[in-house]
């Protein structure tokens, strides 16, 4: 695939409007992505104040949905798939980057990431004309979350014409949304969630039920997890998606927000190890490119235990966990300086 410039791309940023963060998001991408085509699609916002090639203010807005059995309001997925598809509709370069606007570009190394990757995908599967690039931070691991058809919504890239289908969904009905406030729950898991899915699986599943004739959702359910089920979305994950990790493609500026989302997420390297021994299978070598930003094992466990050894504070604490965290932190911690000594 050809290098991507940034005059190939229209970069739209969706979302409320804070003007702090907004600005430095702004910014981030004007640095990053010289000549990209900007778009902003808001919610009724003063968008004078902002540098932007093209300012959408949605109307009429949908109203936020319930997202808890305490009936607390503060569901804003119809808000997404609106003021996002409206951007991507204006979008005129070839390839779009949806993106919420309270994080950063953190560079473009993920458009080398991106044109690096082999094009091999399972034809049965592959729904869209090329990957859709999604980043770790809320990319559910199936095996870890027991949640399915989760990938992250915070930012995309792709070709324009494949987010406008992945986003061109009906809206989340009332009905939906309030599901668990009607209906039994039979998980203990997201005891408040009232959803019937989580609003990446709801994008997901609605537009799978799109592409794919034979998919079947209606009594899909956050937590429905078997096995036909979870071999289908990898199939159609590892098809129609690509997973980097989120510092190759932004920085949140909420960073308090996304700690403890972290670990039941499905990481870059778990990611590019399952596609390189499967593309090894058929004779393929994976390009050097895809080494990019890629740690030791080391640092690998080293990051994740650090990362268990805080939540511990988040959670119920257990001292039991929190000292074979410790222990496991401090293993790896030498095990990576040692590595980093010998190299």
């Amino acid at each position: 695939m050809e290098q991507i410039k940034s005059e190939d791309i229209s970069v739209i940023i969706q979302g409320p409007v804070t003007r702090k963060y907004l600005t430095r998001c702004l910014e981030s991408v004007r640095r990053h992505l010289p000549n990209a085509q900007i778009i902003i699609s808001a919610w009724n916002e003063d968008l004078s104040h902002y540098d932007a090639d093209i300012k959408i203010n949605n109307s009429p807005i949908p109203p936020p949905q319930c997202s808890s059995t305490d009936g607390y309001l503060g569901n804003n997925l119809n808000r997404q798939l609106v003021s996002t598809l409206q951007g991507l509709k204006k979008a005129t370069c070839r390839y779009s980057l949806k993106m919420r606007g309270d994080i950063m570009l953190s560079g473009d190394k993920f458009l080398n990431y991106y044109t690096a990757f082999p094009e091999l995908r399972n034809e049965k599967y592959a729904f869209s004309r090329q990957r859709i690039l999604v980043t770790n931070l809320f990319t559910r691991s199936p095996k870890k979350s027991k949640l399915l058809f989760h990938p992250s919504d915070i930012a995309l890239f792709g070709l324009t014409s494949d987010l406008i289908d992945y986003f061109d969904i009906p809206l989340q009905s009332d009905f939906d949304s309030k599901y668990f406030l009607l209906h039994d729950k039979e998980s203990p898991k997201y005891k408040l969630w009232s959803s019937r899915l989580f609003p990446e699986q709801y994008i997901m599943t609605e537009w799978l039920k799109k592409m794919d004739k034979s998919f079947v959702c209606s009594q899909l359910k956050y937590y429905t997890f078997t096995d036909n089920n979870m071999n289908y979305f990898y199939n159609v994950f590892f098809s129609n998606y690509l997973l980097c990790d989120h510092r190759l493609f932004f920085l949140p500026q909420k960073k308090s927000l996304y700690l403890s989302d972290y670990l039941d997420c499905i990481q870059q390297e778990d990611f590019v190890s399952c596609v390189k021994t499967n593309l090894f299978r058929v004779g393929w070598s994976l390009p050097s490119q895809l080494s990019l930003n890629m740690q030791s094992r080391s640092y690998i466990h080293m990051r994740k235990h650090f990362y268990k050894l805080i939540y511990q504070f988040r959670k119920e604490f257990s001292i039991k966990c929190f000292f074979a965290d410790l222990i496991s932190l401090i293993y790896y911690s030498a095990s990576y300086a040692v590595e980093e000594i010998k190299r």
